[in-house]
């Protein structure tokens, strides 16, 4: 009898944590269509034309993803480079970083490529698109 109750007590959670999950779910894809949006109305709708979704990486926006991949094991690359039109506080959200992870990449970066980024790249409005092509034209 007490076995049964917790078959069913545990029944009832499973549900709940599938419900959870799935408005979870839900919410993320919402809030990625918002940003779509948002960045279609401020005219920064480049990334979303297939040639930009189907070009070669170039060095630096690969070492980006590189970065981005092997410090968080459960980003893929495809999501990655998918979202080189976040803002630095987007990528903290996104792939959670915190603001010593973006220094840390804009540093290796940096040695990477033999480069001195300005310090206005540390702006919270800064977009990794924008990122990317500030070190290439210094290449």
């Amino acid at each position: 009898m007490l076995n049964e109750r917790i078959k069913n007590a545990l029944h009832v959670l499973n549900q709940e944590v599938n419900s959870i999950h799935k408005s979870t779910d839900r919410y993320k894809v919402m809030h990625e269509i918002k940003q779509e949006l948002e960045s279609i109305n401020k005219g920064e709708w480049w990334y979303l034309q297939p040639e930009y979704q189907t070009r070669e990486l170039n060095d630096v926006e690969k070492e980006i993803v590189k970065f981005i991949t092997t410090r968080y094991c459960d980003t893929s690359e495809n999501d990655v480079s998918a979202n080189f039109n976040l803002t630095k506080l987007e990528v903290e959200e996104k792939f959670h970083f915190d603001w010593l992870d973006w220094i840390e990449m804009v540093m290796e970066l940096e040695e990477k490529f033999n480069v001195q980024v300005d310090e206005k790249f540390e702006n919270n409005e800064t977009k990794l698109y924008e990122l990317a092509e500030h070190i290439q034209k210094m290449l």
